[in-house]
């Protein structure tokens, strides 16, 4: 059949068959000439290219298997090969790739001019296409980052024309992790904690800017050192309690204690120290978060210090309640005995000191009640300068009023609503007399010094 076809177009055919040994041929079939130019028949000859064959079978399949996308190119860029993981990859059938430009595939994801005129150089001018860019959303796989790669290959066996090997790495994912460590690193050095990483010898190996403001060192007078150059020699000692802890895998949490800044200054801080892992699940160093805390603490110390303050408080007012009760009733009783018709002058000068001296024990037991109130808020008290006043109006701020009704029944303003019994003294042997009160609160007023 090939020997008619030799004869009809008198054109050579050529065809790789193999013999009766499985062994590989090159068969060459070419039309035979006699001396008058005739077709005579035909010419038929054997070529071994068994180690040929072979050779480029073992090669294609190492590039089939090879785990990284590849295509061969001819002159005009056209696709002349693709490996089975460049299918893979961009979930395509090798239909769909071989014979089509390189362009032209998929929705024109390599359609890239610079990318072209790279490629166009590689076989005329020997050049090199090293890790060209490509970010595309391309169809079926999504948006990916795309590294290509190209160079001029020989056809050594054959002797044909040379191609282009084309070679294309999919690093969305290192790129994305690259992005998230940038990131990350901006986060560390614009933090305004101190962040310090650290080998598990306590070997300082990273230092923010954070630490830098804290601590008062620069990076470059940090790194490479002990991390106990923050430590007071008092606290040295818990460094390798703190590196114990962290071979065991353990994290630290909220740890306070003092550091030495680089004036020498001690600083209250609170550490927090995580052990820092390699791939391998391995325990390699230590980050350390450290805080300035001495802010709070001297809130907490004020805080403790003003509950103090307001128990006191508390105290001198329930005082001040309890001796304010029968107080009232004494001077309303002073109160009465000092406008007696029968007290002669001795005795209303000596009622006159004792009201004189009960409003000041009155003012005196107001001010411990302003002292705490159940308020939000805020009363100044001047507290020198109002226990100095003796003639402050206090609760007896007015003399009892009488209606004049009756001798012996008066009718008495006190803060307090209560029934006093006693006898008056100028009828203390004939009857005692009972004397009704109306109940009149008063609220104290804030003082109004600072």
């Amino acid at each position: 059949m090939e020997i008619t076809k030799v004869l009809d177009s008198l054109q050579p055919v050529e065809r790789e068959v193999r013999d009766l040994e499985g062994c590989w041929q090159k068969l060459s079939i070419l039309p035979y000439r006699t001396q008058d130019n005739m077709i005579d028949g035909v010419v038929r000859a054997l070529q071994d290219i068994d180690a040929v064959k072979r050779s480029q079978q073992y090669l294609q399949t190492i590039i089939e298997n090879v785990p990284t996308p590849l295509l061969v190119l001819d002159t005009d860029l056209r696709v002349r090969f693709a490996n089975e993981t460049f299918c893979t990859t961009f979930q395509v059938a090798p239909e769909e790739t071989i014979g089509r430009l390189l362009y032209l595939l998929g929705n024109e994801q390599w359609k890239v001019p610079a990318l072209t005129e790279l490629l166009e150089k590689v076989l005329p001018e020997h050049k090199l296409v090293q890790n060209f860019s490509v970010t595309h959303e391309f169809p079926r796989i999504g948006r990916k980052t795309m590294l290509v790669s190209g160079r001029r290959i020989e056809d050594i066996i054959e002797k044909r024309a040379p191609l282009i090997l084309l070679t294309i790495e999919d690093i969305t994912e290192r790129k994305d992790a690259e992005m998230a460590l940038a990131r990350l690193a901006a986060i560390v050095e614009c933090s305004d904690d101190a962040i310090i990483a650290k080998s598990l010898d306590g070997i300082i190996k990273t230092w923010n800017r954070g630490a830098e403001k804290l601590f008062g060192y620069t990076a470059e007078e940090t790194v490479g050192q002990s991390i106990t150059m923050l430590m007071p020699p008092e606290r040295v000692d818990e460094e390798s309690v703190i590196l114990g802890r962290l071979r065991r895998g353990e994290h630290i949490d909220h740890y306070e204690t003092v550091r030495r800044r680089k004036d020498g200054r001690l600083l209250d801080v609170s550490l927090t120290i995580s052990p820092i892992v390699d791939e391998h699940g391995q325990i390699v160093g230590a980050s350390k978060i450290a805080r300035d805390i001495g802010e709070r603490k001297l809130t907490e110390a004020a805080l403790i210090k003003s509950e103090k303050v307001a128990a006191a408080g508390r105290l001198a007012a329930t005082l001040a309640h309890e001796i304010n009760n029968p107080l009232q009733a004494v001077a309303n009783l002073v109160n009465i005995w000092a406008q007696s018709p029968g007290l002669d002058a001795e005795g209303q000068a000596y009622a006159a000191t004792a009201e004189s001296e009960l409003r000041r024990v009155s003012h005196l037991t107001r001010q411990s009640l302003s002292f705490y109130r159940e308020s939000i808020v805020p009363v100044p008290v001047n507290v020198d300068q109002n226990l100095s006043r003796r003639d402050s109006p206090g609760i007896l701020n007015s003399a009892p009023e009488c209606d004049g009704s009756h001798r012996h029944r008066r009718h008495h303003r006190c803060p307090r609503s209560q029934s006093i019994s006693l006898a008056h003294s100028g009828d203390s042997r004939r009857t005692g007399h009972r004397f009704r009160q109306r109940s009149w609160h008063r609220r104290s007023q804030p003082s109004s010094h600072l």
